[in-house]
Parts: structure tokens; C-alpha cells; sequence
């Protein structure tokens, strides 16, 4: 419901996940699990001006531990670590408060976000000690734990339209995760990034139409919010040993540039939209913090990409485009 100035709304949503094994052959019994509980949301919407709006919302929500939170216990291949679940994890349970702000008018389009949740048992990865020495070498060892955290940020984007042709956007993503029990930071938590995108659209030819080109950088910080001390041992050159959080100290900031070009073509009756782009375009090397794959090697370098898309119809029943 709402007024001029007013929307106000509310929602209330009920989940049900039911987890059963039919059979198995490691001779295990898996008990049958059921998780179900009730999320809400209410939120405020007011309209300072015609361009301006000021929101605010409150919600409750849930989620069950997945399967392999739960049942997980050897190499997880795709993460080249060995991951250890927990039958006993509890599902998770979030409180938050977001507040946002949209401002449109004339060139500029700025959107904010302010967030802090509270979430109790908060599924997630922890590093164990010791590594695990497998047939196929050694690896990194985490379990799942659960936690009560509070995860708090911003999310910005911001537009200026500077000419006809030529146009900027910028986005940043701010988080703080705190582990409520440890009183210290949470671990495997993203950094902060900053992005900015340059475009330019070209006027339409006889055969080209929608050209664009854009120019982009990503700016990732270093993630130093990590725990002070944790349970894994490293010792040192001098042969001294220390505790540290995790296997390997969190890589540097890194900056990766890249850019986008892109034509719609007029073939006769027909029009296809041709893309090309490049990641990482100065191939620099880096590591992420998020990606389990830091504690071997580098991310990935220079990526080329060729995209071509082609609408084409159906006969029958009617005229149907469909994208491939």
C-alpha cells in the first residue's frame, strides 16, 4: 500500500527442505533430515522528491546447511583441498536492516546501500591442522563450522552520462565480518573492490548499428581483516613456529584492467550482434583472495572472448524470436 510520497510493504514466506538417502554402498546409515522455518520482511519506501527515494527495510530469514556442509569428509577436486562437514550443523538464522537511497536526475544515477545483518550459527570454511597427505600429495585441510557473525557494508554505483556518446560508471563493495564468539575477524571473507567503466557509444551506420566500446578497472585491496592467530603452525626460516588463521597470508591488492567491443550487423533481412573482449588485459599476475586455488597458483591471466549472437525465427505457430 502506498501514497504519494509513502509504499510501504511486508512479506511473510514459509520453507520446508527435506534431505533422505534412498541407498548407498559405504555401508552408512544417513538419517532423514527435515529444516523448516518462517522468513519476514517489511520495508519503507519515501519519495523525497520525484527523483529521489529513501528506503528502508527489516527482515528474518533462514537457510538449512547444505549437503556438503553437512556430509563432506575428503578432496574436494574442483578446490583442490580437503573439506571435512558436520552432521550436527544447525541451520543458519539472519536478522538485517538494509538502508538504500536512489538519486536520478538529469546525468547522474546514484544508488547506495547500507546493510548489517546479524546471523547466528553462520555456516562456514575453517582451516584445520594438519594438512592432509593424500596418494596424490598434500592439501590444505578445512572443515565447516558455524559461528555467530555479523556482516555489515555498503554497496555503491554511480553513473554520469558526460556527453551523448561518452559515458561513466563506478561501483564499490565494502564488507566487515565479524565473528560475534571469537571477538575477532571471520575468515574467507571478501576484500574490498572498486570498479570503474568508460564507454562510448558510436551513431549508427547502414550496417553497424548500437557500436560501443568500453574501457574498464577493477581495483581489489588486501584482505587484512583475517583472525589474529588460529590453528595452523608455520615455521619460520629461523625454525621458530607460530599460529596463524590460515595456510597462507592473504595476497596482495592487485588493479586488472579490460575492455568490451561490441556491433550489431545488417546482413540483408538479417542482423546478428558481435562481442569481443578481454579480461586482465596487461595479463597481470595476481592472486584472490577468495579463490581456494591462491595457495598453488596465480589466477588466470589474459582472457580473449569472441560472442556472436544470432535471433532467428520460427515458422510455425507465429513469429517467435529466439536469442542464441
Amino acid at each position: 500500500m502506498g501514497t504519494k510520497k509513502w509504499l510501504l510493504e511486508a512479506g511473510l514466506r514459509y520453507d520446508q527442505r527435506s534431505i533422505f538417502s534412498t541407498s548407498n554402498n559405504d555401508g552408512r546409515q544417513y538419517p532423514d533430515r527435515s529444516y523448516n522455518s518462517v522468513s519476514t520482511n517489511a520495508g519503507a519506501t519515501y519519495r523525497i522528491k520525484n527523483d529521489f527515494l529513501l528506503t528502508l527495510s527489516a527482515s528474518s530469514a533462514w537457510r538449512a546447511p547444505n549437503i556438503n556442509e553437512l556430509y563432506s569428509d575428503g578432496l574436494h577436486h574442483g578446490a583442490a583441498r580437503i573439506e571435512k562437514g558436520d552432521s550436527s550443523l544447525s541451520p543458519e538464522r539472519a536478522n538485517g536492516i538494509i538502508t538504500g537511497l536512489s538519486f536520478n536526475r538529469n546525468r547522474w544515477s546514484v544508488d547506495i546501500g547500507i546493510y548489517t545483518k546479524l546471523i547466528n550459527d553462520f555456516i562456514y570454511l575453517e582451516p584445520t591442522y594438519p594438512p592432509q597427505l593424500t596418494i596424490r600429495g598434500a592439501f590444505p585441510s578445512f572443515k565447516f563450522s558455524q559461528t555467530n557473525a555479523r556482516l555489515s557494508g555498503t554497496d555503491i554505483s554511480v553513473a554520469y552520462e558526460i556527453s551523448h556518446h561518452i559515458s561513466w560508471a563506478g561501483k564499490a563493495s565494502i564488507l566487515r565480518a565479524w565473528n560475534r564468539k571469537a571477538n575477532d575477524w571471520l575468515i574467507q571473507m571478501p576484500a574490498d573492490r572498486f570498479e570503474n567503466e568508460l564507454g562510448y557509444t558510436f551513431r549508427n551506420g547502414k550496417f553497424f548499428k548500437e557500436s560501443y566500446l568500453k574501457l574498464n578497472a577493477q581495483n581489489v585491496l588486501k584482505q587484512n581483516r583475517i583472525p589474529a592467530d588460529g590453528p595452523i603452525e608455520i615455521t619460520k626460516p629461523d625454525g621458530s613456529v607460530i599460529k596463524a588463521s590460515d595456510y597462507a597470508p592473504p595476497p596482495g591488492a592487485y588493479m586488472l584492467f579490460g575492455f568490451e567491443a561490441g556491433t550489431e550487423i545488417s546482413m540483408g533481412k538479417h542482423n546478428f550482434f558481435l562481442i569481443i573482449g578481454v579480461s586482465n588485459l596487461f595479463n597481470k599476475v595476481y592472486r584472490d583472495y577468495m579463490n581456494a586455488f591462491r595457495y598453488y597458483c596465480d589466477d588466470m591471466g589474459r582472457n580473449i572472448s569472441l560472442r556472436i549472437k544470432m535471433p532467428f525465427e520460427l515458422p510455425k505457430q507465429g513469429k517467435q524470436k529466439i536469442n542464441s
